[in-house]
């Protein structure tokens, strides 16, 4: 009889224990829930830094689209005034052979001062254009610089994004990610309404 009492003691769970184990559970069942919801909180934010990703993306390649449409216009441009600079010295060579026709002949002085006015009129008419023409490039090269700049801007945003998307990936919690976050957004807004 007196086996059966110690052996039924031994097998008496401690009601202390007992507590302390349910004790434990449930703070593990708590902190659990509280992990599970971070997890989301974490996996909404990394969704969201992906649409910003992608948004950033498409207007870095809209930017780099209208770049290259700039740099097709100056080299038009570039083109154009090629031309017109070879038209401008050819009537500049025109001029310098009828001055010598003119020196040369002096029975058609009054002639030759016509048609030398005449082309000197088309030389200042191309040099007029030339001139607007390289202001107009002028003008096309400042336009895509910047583009360059809004096109730098928006490769800095795009690797900001990337780096908080890291920056999620390696702290689920969030805690210093967001405060991060946070301040490059702000930056990247700046950096928007100052372009």
């Amino acid at each position: 009889m007196q086996k059966a009492q110690t052996h039924a003691k031994k097998h008496r769970t401690n009601p202390i224990l007992l507590l302390v184990i349910l004790a434990l559970v449930v703070f593990l069942g708590v902190e659990l829930i509280r992990v599970g919801k971070r997890l989301n909180e974490a996996a909404q934010q990394a969704e969201a830094a992906q649409r910003e990703l992608q948004k950033a993306e498409y207007e870095l390649q809209v930017a780099k689209d209208q770049q290259r449409k700039a740099a097709d216009e100056v080299l038009t441009l570039q083109g154009r005034q090629d031309h017109y600079d070879l038209l401008l010295e050819s009537l500049r060579l025109s001029c310098e052979t009828m001055e010598q026709e003119l020196s040369g002949l002096d029975r058609r002085e009054t002639d030759g001062r016509g048609r030398m006015a005449g082309i000197q009129a088309d030389i200042t008419a191309a040099e007029d254009r030339a001139a607007a023409l390289r202001q107009e490039m002028r003008d096309k090269l400042a336009g895509q610089t910047d583009l360059t700049e809004q096109t730098n801007q928006l490769a800095q945003a795009v690797s900001d994004k990337k780096a908080d998307q890291a920056a999620l990936s390696a702290d689920p919690a969030g805690g210093l990610g967001r405060h991060s976050r946070a301040v490059r957004r702000k930056d990247f807004e700046k950096r928007s309404t100052a372009a």
